[in-house]
């Protein structure tokens, strides 16, 4: 009775531990489709797709309860390998003091200029750290970039505000 107890509770720890991995593996592989997936929209892409993209954004929790980090994406889909240049601005909306507010990324950061100079062939990443100012309920990030020169694009893409856990 007790080899079968033992044997029972060595298969139970076994299946977990292959539960585990297996879901590990799963997370890993999706994880590098969506990588296969964003090169290969940079080096094949669509008609639809061409030109200048706000690619993603994602909003982490900092060191702190008020302090955010970020990280935004800019990609660019031409038939040359050309340089994108232009600027990119981020304003955050939500509510202070029961009023709905739109703060400029310089509000909650130190940054150089802004708004931020892009400058790319194919992807750019923007990252640093935001501290929330009391009482602010941020609810969206707006982000507008704007290429300049020849065939210059304006687009715009508006996130929700969600913290991603890591």
């Amino acid at each position: 009775l007790a080899d079968i107890q033992l044997s029972q509770v060595v298969d139970t720890d076994a299946s977990e531990s292959l539960r585990q991995t297996i879901k590990s593996l799963r997370d890993e592989l999706s994880a590098s489709r969506d990588e296969v997936l964003f090169y290969r929209q940079l080096m094949a892409p669509s008609e639809a797709q061409r030109g200048l993209r706000i690619e993603k954004l994602e909003l982490t929790a900092g060191s702190n309860a008020a302090e955010v980090n970020y990280r935004l994406l800019l990609t660019q889909v031409a038939e040359r390998n050309d340089w994108a240049t232009g600027s990119v601005a981020v304003d955050i909306v939500g509510s202070l003091e029961n009023e709905q507010v739109v703060l400029p990324l310089t509000e909650m950061t130190h940054v150089e200029s802004y708004p931020l100079g892009v400058r790319f062939r194919y992807f750019q990443d923007f990252t640093g750290s935001l501290v929330i100012p009391q009482g602010l309920k941020p609810a969206q990030v707006v982000v507008t970039a704007a290429s300049t020169g020849k065939g210059a694009k304006r687009v715009q893409k508006t996130f929700d505000w969600a913290l991603e856990e890591y």
